[in-house]
């Protein structure tokens, strides 16, 4: 099954067909926007958050762990964000995409509530766990609506919105930190999370059955710890001494090595490995991966 998704992939490229002709354009104009404010949700948590960590960590007194919130969160957003896509094959878009969002909004909300530091990183990982479905699927839905030409047009504006977030996020951040307080920052996330649940629910119906119900757990389990004990090993945050960096590195390695050989034996991969070679696939990814590295890290630290 793995092989055979590469080759669909590329007739999909080719196929300039127009997408069912029952979805009204005006019901997928309303589908566009929440799916567009929805990315507007994702992009801005990054920005303000970091602009207002100082404030917080000044008020909460957790200087020492200052590093926890931005790492736990984009741990859970990374580890659960294949699973997501595997979800929203199985289960249908619309009930993964909302629940992501749920989940994001209520950890918005409890983390407004924090009154320690390590509330707040509980907080911070159960919004990452809601942001790893959110742009994943929510690009999944606009696939599924639009035709190739219109993707590309589409993607445009996703480009434009996080260009804009790059620059909006720090202004937002500050004068919400003046006029409100740090914790209106997350406050400001639940508008901007009702109103796409509100439209997806009213307008937007599946146009993919669910399909492919088996889930690449052990996949999902070796992706877990490698990812954890990589950050812990790059971070800081663990305790210090070469035993136990050793022991984080091994991990890291098996894990990884019992990921790659999952992911190749298994029927239905999370990430199939045909991915990166692919000329077409491949390459973006890994510009991605860098661009993400280097975009994440100046904002964050």
């Amino acid at each position: 099954m793995a092989q055979s998704l590469v080759p669909i992939i590329n007739d999909e490229l080719a196929d300039q067909t127009e997408v069912d002709s029952a979805l009204a354009r005006q019901t997928r104009r309303f589908i566009i926007a929440a799916v567009l404010c929805v990315s507007v949700l994702g992009s801005l948590e990054m920005t303000i958050t970091s602009t207002v960590m100082p404030t917080i960590i000044g008020e909460l007194n957790g200087v020492e762990h200052y590093s926890w919130v931005a790492s736990m969160y984009m741990l859970a957003m990374s580890v659960s964000m294949p699973l997501y896509g595997r979800l929203s094959d199985a289960l249908g878009r619309k009930k993964v995409l909302l629940f992501a969002i749920v989940l994001f909004m209520i950890g918005s909300l409890l983390a407004a509530f924090s009154e320690n530091i390590f509330q707040l990183i509980g907080c911070r990982v159960l919004q990452g766990l809601g942001a790893g479905g959110i742009l994943p699927v929510a690009n999944t839905v606009l696939g599924d609506i639009c035709t190739l030409t219109e993707r590309a047009k589409i993607q445009s504006l996703f480009s434009t919105i996080w260009g804009l977030s790059a620059l909006a996020g720090p202004i937002i951040g500050a004068f919400a930190v003046k006029a409100l307080g740090w914790r209106s920052v997350f406050y400001l996330n639940l508008p901007l999370g009702l109103l796409p649940v509100v439209v997806l629910i009213w307008k937007y119906r599946d146009k993919e059955k669910p399909h492919a119900t088996d889930l690449d757990l052990p996949g999902m389990l070796y992706l877990s710890l490698a990812s954890t004990s990589l950050l812990l090993l790059v971070s800081g945050i663990a305790p210090s001494g070469w035993i136990f960096n050793c022991a984080l590195a091994l991990t890291c390695v098996i894990s990884g090595t019992l990921l790659v050989r999952q992911e190749r034996r298994t029927e239905f991969p999370m990430f199939p490995p045909e991915f990166i070679t692919d000329r077409r696939i491949g390459p973006p990814l890994l510009a991605g991966a860098v661009f993400g590295v280097a975009t994440l890290s100046v904002d964050t630290y």
